[in-house]
């Protein structure tokens, strides 16, 4: 496995980088904690966590992080 943190920013773990893409591809966490078998409160951690890891302050923040061209780095 790579380092657990690139720069200033921490890596995803398997489940982040799910959730991840399944937020900035527009599915509500609702829908999100029903793909997944997880409740809405967990999604709700999650999404806090990657606000947090990805120093971003809202979904479009996350959308914006998305872009990096050195995305793929982030992921597990």
């Amino acid at each position: 496995m790579g380092k657990l943190q690139i720069g200033e920013f921490k890596r995803f773990s398997r489940r982040e980088t799910t959730i991840f893409k399944m937020l900035i591809t527009e599915h509500r966490s609702e829908e999100i904690a029903k793909a997944l078998n997880l409740s809405e409160k967990t999604i709700g951690t999650y999404k806090f966590r990657l606000l947090a890891k990805t120093k971003s302050k809202t979904i479009i923040g996350l959308y914006l992080f998305s872009l990096r061209p050195d995305i793929e780095k982030f992921f597990v």
